[in-house]
């Protein structure tokens, strides 16, 4: 069992019916050393609001995010 590196993507929803809701999906990308999941996160976050956020409403909030997590095996 090995500890790695997740990117996630958070969303926040706010309107919508909803007075505010958030989901933490996995995007099953996985990192050995945390300098590098940041450095993924930073460009995606750092991407104009246009094309992270393709269809969505502005009420949608997305942010990528690293999580620690557990990886069974030796093969990433």
């Amino acid at each position: 069992m090995n500890i790695v590196w997740g990117l996630y993507l958070f969303s926040l929803v706010s309107g919508l019916g909803f007075e505010r809701s958030h989901s933490l999906t996995d995007l099953d990308e996985q990192y050995l050393l945390i300098e590098d999941c940041i450095k993924a996160a930073n460009y995606m976050n750092a991407l104009p609001f246009a094309e992270k956020q393709v269809g969505l409403d502005r009420g949608t909030q997305l942010r990528y995010v690293c999580v620690a997590k557990v990886s069974i095996g030796t093969n990433l």
